[in-house]
């Protein structure tokens, strides 16, 4: 009688434990999907905290760039300089300079300036890489609205950058965007 119950309190025992093993056993389960499922949501929140974060400061250094870039290119220094003869355009030379200077010292990730006529001649420029960028292709068709290159490396420096193209118009025309 004694290996009975004995047998049977080793079975109820058995029972007991295999039962608690499954109770943890769906425990464990169970938190770590809601871990899981917790830890995916904070991390879908910190990206998307962050993209909108990287937009606005897109926005803002992109808006911060027009008025800089606008300030530079309607003042009647600059602005003089796109209706000027070559000749009149030395005399001015020193004073588009330091509009430039000026220009470089409102955002140190400007690296050059260039100014163009309608026909694409360059007719003033300043900065670190003139040369290099003149042979680039977004450079070479006229643009009616602002816009960006894509990023590309310079061959000399290696230094990734992009062309920001801005077209300044006639502020007496009649027409917009002439």
């Amino acid at each position: 009688m004694s290996a009975k119950i004995k047998g049977t309190t080793f079975q109820k025992l058995i029972l007991v434990g295999g039962a608690v093993f499954l109770v943890l056993l769906g425990a464990f389960l169970f938190t770590g999907n809601y871990i899981r499922g917790t830890a995916e949501e904070s991390m879908r929140q910190v990206e998307e905290g962050m993209m909108e974060q990287m937009v606005k400061k897109f926005d803002s250094y992109h808006h911060n760039m027009i008025q800089i870039i606008s300030s530079m290119a309607y003042s009647p220094t600059v602005y003089s300089c796109f209706f000027q003869d070559s000749t009149e355009r030395v005399t001015s030379n020193e004073a588009v300079s330091m509009v430039f200077a000026n220009t470089f010292l409102m955002d140190s990730s400007i690296a050059d300036i260039s100014l163009y006529d309608k026909d694409m001649a360059r007719i003033a420029s300043a900065g670190k890489e003139t040369e290099e960028l003149e042979e680039s292709d977004f450079l070479q068709e006229w643009k009616t609205q602002l816009g960006y290159s894509g990023l590309f490396e310079l061959p000399v420096t290696q230094e990734p950058c992009y062309t920001l193209f801005f077209p300044v118009f006639e502020l007496e025309s009649k027409n917009f965007e002439e």
